[in-house]
């Protein structure tokens, strides 16, 4: 619940001063103040997902306002020598013992809630619980949509099965859809589910994948008279529709990744040499 509990008074204090002048601060305050008309036709639960409180979780601006509200977080965490991971209001801290990890969970709390007016869940043994220690190898961790073990690193159950489900969505035929769009979302999806999970163990996600698209398509391409017949498309079929190649996409992108590391290597040692 962190953005529906984000301190705006907090917030506008670190980003006004900031900025050159007051032009933007209205505008700033009416983006992350919008009120929603006719709350009575919605439902109770659905209401709550329009609180007044906080800033709208899902914004094209909300990460990057996080960012700058968990700010003094970070400094002060990474001040005190922990190794903090944080991406957006999920972060994890990684320490050599668990009474390491005792300590950084209690500055971690201190800080959000004296300072930042926030509440980090309590720290629990349940395996499913949203605050608690573990070492990796032991049990999986699951972060940013990944789940990490001791030996790799895999895109989640859930992850996979919402992609699952943006293809059939994609490919569910309607009157008004045509082979056109179908093809260019699902290359635009493809591409990109790729290219965020090409850091991952994936090979076996990569075979269920083309399973699914290529069963989607043939019964797409049959209601259409694209196909006579509503089996899956084969492989040539796939390529000759334009869609990617996706163990070639993850190849070239992992070499971006390699390169993109050699590069920081080069960096890091220029400074520390300089």
């Amino acid at each position: 619940m962190f953005f529906d509990t984000l301190d705006k008074g907090i917030l506008f204090n670190k980003i006004f001063p900031a900025l050159p002048d007051e032009s933007l601060n209205g505008l700033i305050t009416n983006a992350l103040s919008q009120t929603v008309g006719n709350m009575v036709a919605f439902s109770k639960e659905d209401q709550l997902l329009f609180m007044s409180d906080g800033i709208p979780q899902g914004g094209a601006l909300s990460p990057l306002f996080a960012n700058v509200y968990l700010s003094d977080f970070d400094r002060i965490m990474l001040g005190r020598g922990f190794h903090l991971i944080r991406y957006a209001d999920d972060f994890i801290v990684m320490c050599k013992t668990r009474e390491v990890a005792r300590e950084a969970y209690v500055v971690a709390k201190e800080i959000l809630e004296k300072n930042l007016n926030l509440e980090i869940h309590p720290l629990r043994e349940n395996d499913n619980a949203k605050t608690r220690i573990l070492k990796i190898g032991q049990k999986k961790l699951d972060f940013l949509g990944n789940t990490f073990t001791e030996r790799f690193i895999q895109p989640r159950k859930k992850t996979v099965d919402k992609l699952i489900s943006r293809i059939k969505e994609i490919t569910q035929y309607r009157d008004d859809l045509t082979l056109l769009t179908v093809l260019i979302e699902s290359n635009n999806l493809l591409n990109g589910w790729i290219s965020s999970y090409c850091h991952a163990e994936i090979g076996n996600v990569v075979d269920k994948i083309y399973r699914t698209i290529n069963c989607r398509l043939g019964v797409f391409g049959n209601k259409i008279n694209w196909l006579r017949t509503r089996e899956p498309i084969n492989y040539e079929q796939y390529l000759y529709a334009g869609l990617p190649d996706l163990n070639s996409v993850l190849v070239e992108r992992r070499k971006s990744l390699m390169k993109h590391k050699q590069d920081y290597r080069i960096f890091k040692d220029f400074w520390k040499n300089g």
